[in-house]
C-alpha cells in the first residue's frame, strides 16, 4: 500500500518535473524570410537573456539573442527589451539587375547610343543590277560568233593599234607576237573548250572610262589574241567594275557701284552678286572580260 505521504511527494516531484519542462521550453524565436522589407517574428515566452535565437532564412546570417541588438553583415536584428515585443529584423534592399522595369528597386540604366536610321538605299550591295554600258557575251553572240579583222576594228573604234584608249589590255603571253601577214584574218568566239585547241596567252580588258560597253571590250580582246596568232577566243570570265563618281559646278555673278555726293563731301561703295551651283554623284559600271588566245585545227 502507497501512504498518503507518498502520494503526495509523488505528485509534488511531477509538478516540478512539469514547470522545469515548461521553464526550459519557453523561449521566443523568429524567422524572418530574405526580401527588401522588414519582417517581424514573434516572441513566444521569455524574458531578455532567457534564451532563444532570431534567425534570417534565405539573408546572410543569424544572431542569438543579447542585450540589445546585432548586426550580421548587410542584416540589422534589433533585439526586444521584454517577453511580449516582437524581434525586428531588417534586410537590404534587393537589387533585380535583371529587370527591364525602370520603377523596379536597384534597376541600373545603362546609356543607349543614338539610333540612326537609314533611307531606302539603291541595289549598289549583294547582287545589284548591272548599268545600261553591260552586256553579257551569249547575248552578244546571238547572231554572230565569227568576227573578220574589218568587223573588230569598227567595233573597237578607239582601237590604235594595241594602245587602246578608255581600255585597259592585260596580255599574259605564251608565245610571241607574229607578223600581220600572218594573223588570223577572222576570230571564233567560243564558251566551252574546244576538243583540239593550242593555248598562246591569257588575256584580260577592262574598262578605264564610263563610255565603253561590253561588244567593244570583247573586240579589243580579240585584236590582242590575234596578235598573238589565235584564231579564237574561249571567255572565261565576265563583269563590271562599279566605281563611284562626282561632279560640281558653279557659276557666280558680281557687282560693284560706287557714288559720290554733288558736294564730294561724301561716297559709298556697294557690292552684290548671284550665284548658281549644281552636282551629281553616282556609281558607274565599266566592263570587264577574260579570255583565252587559242588556236584551233581546221
Amino acid at each position: 500500500m502507497i501512504s498518503k505521504a507518498t502520494k503526495r511527494l509523488g505528485v509534488s516531484l511531477i509538478t516540478f518535473i512539469a514547470i522545469v519542462i515548461v521553464a526550459l521550453t519557453m523561449s521566443f524565436s523568429g524567422v524572418a524570410l530574405a526580401g527588401d522589407a522588414t519582417a517581424n517574428a514573434n516572441v513566444s515566452a521569455g524574458a531578455v537573456g532567457t534564451g532563444g535565437n532570431a534567425s534570417a532564412v534565405g539573408g546572410n546570417a543569424s544572431a542569438n539573442t543579447g542585450d540589445a541588438s546585432a548586426a550580421i553583415g548587410d542584416i540589422n536584428i534589433t533585439m526586444p527589451e521584454s517577453a511580449d515585443q516582437n524581434v525586428d529584423v531588417k534586410f537590404p534592399e534587393a537589387k533585380d539587375m535583371t529587370t527591364t522595369n525602370i520603377n523596379a528597386k536597384g534597376y541600373r540604366g545603362f546609356a543607349n547610343p543614338a539610333e540612326t536610321t537609314f533611307p531606302g538605299m539603291p541595289a549598289y550591295f549583294g547582287q545589284p543590277t548591272r548599268g545600261p554600258m553591260f552586256q553579257d557575251v551569249k547575248s552578244i553572240l546571238t547572231y554572230k560568233d565569227t568576227f573578220t579583222l574589218d568587223e573588230l576594228n569598227r567595233m573597237a573604234k578607239d582601237n590604235v593599234g594595241l594602245g587602246l584608249l578608255g581600255t585597259k589590255v592585260v596580255v599574259t603571253p605564251l608565245v610571241n607576237e607574229i607578223n600581220e601577214v600572218d594573223r588570223a584574218g577572222a576570230i571564233k568566239v567560243v564558251m566551252e573548250k574546244p576538243e583540239k585547241a593550242t593555248l598562246k596567252g591569257y588575256i584580260t580588258v577592262k574598262a578605264t572610262n564610263d563610255g565603253k560597253v561590253s561588244p567593244e571590250v570583247l573586240a579589243e580582246a580579240m585584236l590582242a589574241a590575234r596578235a598573238l596568232g589565235a584564231n579564237a577566243v574561249h571567255v572565261t570570265g565576265e563583269g563590271v567594275e562599279r566605281v563611284m563618281k562626282a561632279f560640281g559646278w558653279g557659276i557666280g555673278l558680281a557687282y560693284t557701284k560706287a557714288t559720290i555726293s554733288n558736294e564730294e563731301s561724301s561716297g559709298g561703295v556697294a557690292t552684290g552678286g548671284t550665284g548658281i551651283s549644281g552636282g551629281e554623284a553616282g556609281y558607274k559600271d565599266r566592263p570587264w572580260i577574260q579570255l583565252f588566245a587559242i588556236s584551233i585545227a581546221e
